[in-house]
């Protein structure tokens, strides 16, 4: 049975356009967007279908690699690999500063807890954060450069999937993520899970933990998703 199509965001920093992936499984050398870049599909099971389209623009809707357009674009020129793929730092006016080291592959990220805990548990009395919330995961694509892969909810075993009880939204977008949306965040972009609002900083622009924290620092403040708790 073919699995449910996914929605994308091109991982080139140069194009980000929204490409919509029908049966993913047949993307096995993965998906090429029209500006030319290839992008690695996610390998987390899919979640249930949704109706809405998602984030921004129509996307682009492939059927198979053969489908793919093969414009050739801009090449994007793979950087040295860091030594430490990225962090998630909390940047929020109601929680205290907390820096989370990612890892190569699934990182999942939600309240802390000790029944259901997540990769990486925030200290927070956030009610609206799930335990865990969502999940990023780090990769290597084939052009040489880390990708980070941002999506709502978390795998359970046996191939089971759960989305969050109040949404993922990224850089103050009042939009959530639905449950196809699978996208590729630049250095520097803002999740907010509930009302607590992380920065993402790669080892492309950061060399420590401490230079990551003190860019974070040293940023403005994203808004917040200002009707949240009304929903």
């Amino acid at each position: 049975m073919p699995t449910q199509s996914i929605i994308i965001t091109c991982g080139n920093p140069q194009c980000r356009k929204r490409l919509q992936i029908n049966e993913p499984e047949k993307f096995t050398k993965g998906a090429k967007c029209p500006c030319g870049y290839i992008n690695l599909l996610p390998v987390m099971p899919p979640p249930p279908p949704v109706t809405s389209s998602g984030i921004g623009e129509r996307p682009t809707a492939f059927q198979s690699d053969d489908d793919a357009p093969t414009g050739l674009g801009q090449r994007v020129q793979a950087p040295p690999q860091p030594a430490t793929p990225g962090w998630l730092i909390v940047k929020d006016e109601l929680t205290e500063s907390q820096t989370f080291t990612l890892h190569i592959g699934s990182n999942t990220i939600g309240r802390q807890s000790v029944d259901n805990p997540a990769n990486h548990m925030i200290t927070s009395g956030d009610k609206y954060m799930s335990r865990p919330h969502c999940t990023l995961d780090v990769r290597l694509n084939k052009m040489g450069v880390l990708d980070f892969i941002l999506q709502d909810g978390v795998a359970l075993p046996k191939g089971a999937y759960k989305n969050s009880l109040n949404g993922t939204y990224v850089n103050g977008k009042e939009t959530r993520l639905h449950a196809q949306d699978r996208i590729y965040l630049q250095d520097g972009d803002t999740i907010q899970i509930g009302i607590t609002k992380l920065v993402l900083k790669t080892g492309y622009s950061a060399q420590s933990t401490q230079q990551a924290s003190q860019k974070v620092a040293d940023m403005d403040y994203e808004r917040t998703v200002m009707n949240f708790i009304n929903r």
